[in-house]
C-alpha cells in the first residue's frame, strides 16, 4: 500500500478551471491514489492572503463552482488564484493551483430618449424614453451638460424598468430655457456598470419674433392713442406689454390698477390713455411662456397738437410756420419747458414753409394743410410742411375762379366751392387736382356755400335772380356727380327768403342754414330735422351769421355736438341737442375748437397780436384766457391741428 506520506502520490491531477457563467468559476479534476476523505479548495484574490477551505467537497466529487461577487469584481478586477487539494484526517496532499482571471459581463443596453421637448401649454419639460431589456437592470438616470461643458448634472433617478416618463415645470429663469445643453440617460445595472445612451442637444429658447408696431393713431372719439401692430403666430406666446420713453430709458405702461398692462393672444391692437401734452416713443414687448421678452420697433407718439400760423394776416399772404402747439401761459403750459420747444426733445421742430400762403387750416384730420393763395387757388402741404399739389385756378366764361371760401371731405381728398361765376366747382386733390365745374347757368342762377354732407352728397344754396337782381334763395341737395335728377329742395323760399349756408350737423339727420333777408322779422339762424323728407323749419335765433372770406362760418366741434360761429363780430355757440344758441365772446373773428368744451379766437380792435380761449360753458362777460401771445406788431392767424 502507498504510505500517506508521500503526498505526491493522491494529490488531485487534471485540475482545470473554467468561467461558465458572468458570477460562476467552475473547478475539474481527477482523484488518483488513495482514496481521502475529501478536497479542499483554498482562494486568493490578486496578491491578498489566502482564503482557506473556501470550498469542502467529499471525495467521490470531482467539480466545485465558486460564485464570485461581479459588483466587486467589476469595481476591481483581479486574478483569482485557487489551490485543491486532498485531505485524509490531519494529512494533506500536494497542492494543485490554477489562475483565472474572471471576464466581466457585457454593461446594459444603451438607452435612448424616444422624446424630448419643452412643452410651451404647461411650461414643462419632457422627457420620454426606450424601456431597458437588462435583466441586471438597476436604474436609469437622466442627466444633462451644457453644451461647451464637461460636467455632468443629476437630473431624475428612475429605479422602475417600467417608468419611461418624467417631467418637471421649468422656472423662468431654469438653465433648460436660457442654455444650450445636451441631454442623455445613462442606464445601470446590478454591477453598478453603465451605458450613456444617445445624446440629444436642446437649444436654449429664443427670444419670441418682434411684433411689428404698424401705426399709432389719435382716436377723437375717445380721446386715446390706437396702436396696430402685427405679429406671427406664437405657440408660446404669454401676452404682450407695452412700454414708453426715449433713447433705451422705457418704463412699462400700467393699466387702472397700476399693474403692467397685458394684452393675451390674438389681440393685434388696443387703446391706451395718454395724458395730454406729452410725447415719447412707444414700443411693444412680446412675451413667451418661458419668460423671453421681444421689442417691437418704435414709433414716436406726440399728444402735442402742431399748430399752423401767419404772423400777420395780409392780403398777400405771410410765410406758413408750423410750430408745436405752445400757448406760453401758465394755465395751459405749466410742464412744458419753452426752451426745449426745437429741440429733439421733440417729435418735430418748428418750421418755416417758404410759400406765402393766406389763411391756412388742417384738414383731412389734422394729416395736411391747406393754404389760399394770392392768384391762385391754394396748396396743400402735409404736416412737415412739405407740398403736395398746388392748385392753380379753374377757368370760365368769366376768367380764373379764386375761391374765397373751400370745404373739405372729412378725409381732405376732395373740396368744394364757388367759383367767381356763381357756379360750383369741385377739386380731386388724390387724381386730377384740376377744378371741376358741377353747375352752370341755366336761368340766372347763383350758387353758392357749398358744403359735403356724409353720405356721398352735397348741400348747397340756390339764388334765383328776379329782374331787380334780388330774388330767393334755397338749400337744396344733390350728389356729388352732380346728376341733376338727384337735385332736391329742402327749403321752399317765397317772397324775399334767402336760405344760405347751410351746415350739416354731424352725425344726425339735420341741417343748419341762415335766412338773411334782413328785410323781413324771421331772418336768423334755422334747423329742419329728417331732413330732406321733412321740411319743417324751426328757427333758433334772430342771430344772422355772416359769410367771412377764407373761414367757413359754421365749425363744428371735434365731437360734432356744437358749431361756433361769427354774427356782427360776436362770437357765438350753437348746441345740436338742446337747439340753444348762446353768446360767448363779443367783438372777436375766426373762432376755433381747442377741444370740445374750449374755443380760441382773436379779439377785434383790441390787442391783435394775441389768440384767446375761453370756455364755451363761460358767460359772455367773463375773461378770455390767453393762448397765444404773438409780437408787438403781428395779427397773427392761427389753426391748432385736431387732436
Amino acid at each position: 500500500m502507498i504510505p500517506r506520506s508521500d503526498r505526491s502520490t493522491w494529490t488531485p491531477d487534471n485540475l482545470t478551471i473554467e468561467q461558465v457563467s458572468d458570477n460562476v468559476i467552475e473547478l475539474n479534476w481527477v482523484a488518483i491514489g488513495k482514496q481521502a476523505d475529501g478536497f479542499k479548495i483554498d482562494r486568493r484574490k490578486g496578491n491578498s492572503d489566502w482564503i482557506d477551505t473556501l470550498g469542502v467537497v467529499p471525495y467521490v466529487s470531482n467539480q466545485w463552482r465558486d460564485f464570485i461577487d461581479l459588483k466587486e469584481q467589476v469595481l476591481n478586477p483581479e486574478i483569482l488564484t485557487y489551490r485543491l487539494y486532498a485531505y485524509a484526517d490531519t494529512n494533506i496532499s500536494n497542492y494543485t493551483i490554477v489562475k483565472i482571471l474572471p471576464s466581466n459581463p457585457a454593461p446594459p443596453l444603451a438607452i435612448n430618449f424616444k422624446s424630448l421637448l419643452r412643452d410651451p401649454k404647461d411650461r414643462k419639460i419632457k422627457f420620454e424614453w426606450e424601456k431597458s431589456l437588462d435583466a441586471d437592470f438597476l436604474r436609469y438616470e437622466i442627466k444633462y451638460r451644457g453644451k461647451s461643458d464637461s460636467t455632468m448634472n443629476l437630473i431624475k433617478q428612475v429605479t422602475d424598468i417600467n417608468d419611461i416618463y418624467f417631467d418637471t415645470l421649468l422656472s423662468e429663469n431654469s438653465v433648460f430655457i436660457k442654455n444650450d445643453n445636451i441631454f442623455f440617460i445613462e442606464t445601470f445595472d446590478t454591477t453598478n456598470q453603465s451605458t450613456i445612451g444617445r445624446e440629444f442637444l436642446l437649444n436654449k429658447i429664443a427670444p419670441p419674433t418682434a411684433a411689428s408696431l404698424d401705426t399709432i393713431t389719435f382716436n377723437k372719439s375717445t380721446n386715446k392713442l390706437m396702436l396696430n401692430w402685427s405679429s406671427e403666430e406664437l405657440d408660446a406666446l404669454d401676452f404682450y406689454f407695452f412700454e414708453k420713453g426715449k433713447d433705451l430709458q422705457f418704463e412699462v405702461i400700467k393699466d387702472g390698477n397700476l399693474d403692467t398692462l397685458k394684452l393675451l393672444k390674438n389681440t393685434l391692437s388696443q387703446e391706451l390713455s395718454i395724458d395730454d401734452n406729452i410725447e415719447s416713443n412707444i414700443r411693444i414687448a412680446t412675451r413667451d411662456v418661458w419668460g423671453n421678452t421681444s421689442y417691437s420697433n418704435e414709433q414716436m407718439f406726440s399728444t402735442f397738437p402742431r399748430i399752423i400760423k401767419l404772423d400777420k394776416i395780409q392780403d398777400f399772404g405771410d410765410l406758413l410756420r408750423i410750430e408745436k402747439y405752445y400757448c406760453g401761459c401758465d394755465e395751459c403750459c405749466l410742464d412744458i419747458d419753452q426752451t426745449l420747444k426745437s429741440t429733439d426733445e421733440y417729435s418735430f421742430k418748428d418750421s418755416v414753409v417758404n410759400e406765402y400762403i393766406r389763411y391756412p387750416q388742417w384738414i383731412d384730420n389734422g394729416n395736411k394743410i391747406f393754404g389760399f393763395q394770392k392768384g391762385k387757388i391754394g396748396i396743400i402741404f402735409n404736416k412737415q410742411g412739405e407740398i403736395i399739389n398746388r392748385i392753380a385756378s379753374g377757368g370760365s366764361i368769366l376768367g380764373d375762379n379764386f375761391p374765397k371760401d373751400i370745404d373739405f371731405n372729412n378725409n381732405g381728398t376732395m373740396g368744394l366751392f364757388t367759383g367767381q361765376d356763381h357756379n360750383i366747382w369741385g377739386i380731386d386733390f388724390s387724381n386730377d387736382i384740376t377744378p371741376v365745374s358741377y353747375t352752370s347757368f341755366v336761368a340766372n342762377e347763383w350758387f353758392q356755400d357749398p358744403t359735403f354732407v356724409d353720405d356721398g352728397q352735397m348741400l348747397f344754396s340756390q339764388k334765383k335772380l328776379t329782374k331787380d337782381n334780388q330774388g330767393i334763395s334755397d338749400i337744396w341737395i344733390m350728389n356729388l356727380d352732380a346728376n341733376i335728377d338727384t337735385k332736391i329742395q329742402i327749403t321752399n323760399a317765397t317772397k324775399r327768403q334767402k336760405f344760405v349756408m347751410p351746415s350739416k350737423v354731424p352725425n344726425k339727420t339735420k341741417i343748419i342754414f341762415v335766412n338773411e333777408d334782413l328785410s323781413s322779422n324771421d331772418y336768423g339762424l334755422y334747423e329742419i330735422s329728417n331732413y330732406p323728407n321733412n321740411k319743417t323749419m324751426l328757427k333758433l335765433s334772430s342771430v344772422v351769421p355772416e359769410r367771412i372770406d377764407f373761414y367757413r362760418n359754421f365749425v363744428w366741434s371735434p365731437n360734432g355736438k356744437k358749431t361756433v360761429f361769427v354774427a356782427n363780430q360776436n362770437v357765438y355757440t350753437y348746441d345740436s341737442e338742446s337747439t340753444e344758441v348762446k353768446l360767448v365772446q363779443i367783438s372777436a373773428e375766426y373762432p376755433f375748437w381747442l377741444n370740445d368744451d374750449e374755443i380760441y379766437f382773436r379779439k377785434i380792435n383790441t390787442e391783435k397780436e394775441n389768440i384767446y380761449k375761453k370756455s364755451i360753458n363761460a358767460n359772455q362777460d367773463d375773461p378770455a384766457i390767453l393762448f397765444y401771445k404773438g409780437g408787438s406788431n403781428d395779427i397773427p392767424w392761427l389753426h391748432v391741428q385736431p387732436r
